[in-house]
């Protein structure tokens, strides 16, 4: 599986750019790319939030349920591409990328059930929270390594 994904990406430039986990992204290229992606979430977020609210009042409920679709098929890419943009640029700070991307995201899925066993307060997501804020913030200012 992953080998049929490296070879269909590797045969496009434009999805290498965007989806390839393979290689590095210095501090300037994951802004910009992070400052895209954000962008077309918004976007995406926007035309399904007030694109479905309108079909369903419509009544045209099998199209609210294919721009859902479409949405969803959106999220997906642009998970995948900003997974990609952070391995490269940990890649380019020197590190492994499946460790770290393995430990933010565990803890990110199983926070909200530690905060739940834990009196559901809410100070676990909050933490959680601030921990991922914080590795984006190392990702953004962290210096790579040089590529001798």
């Amino acid at each position: 599986m992953y080998n049929r994904y490296r070879n269909l990406i590797s045969r496009h430039p434009f999805l290498l750019a965007w989806f390839s986990f393979d290689g590095r992204v210095n501090r300037m290229q994951y802004f910009l790319r992070s400052l895209a992606l954000g962008a077309v979430w918004i976007l995406a977020v926007a035309i399904a939030w007030y694109g479905t609210n309108a079909l369903f009042n419509l009544k045209m409920d099998i199209l609210g349920y294919i721009l859902t679709a479409a949405f969803l098929l959106a999220a997906l890419l642009i998970v995948i591409a900003d997974n990609s943009l952070m391995a490269r640029r940990l890649h380019d700070m020197g590190y492994r990328a499946a460790p770290i991307m393995c430990l933010v995201y565990g803890i990110t899925f199983v926070s909200p059930a530690i905060d739940r066993l834990l009196g559901a307060s809410g100070w676990v997501t909050n933490a959680v929270s601030i921990f991922n804020l914080a590795v984006t913030c190392y990702l953004f200012l962290g210096k790579g390594e040089d590529k001798r």
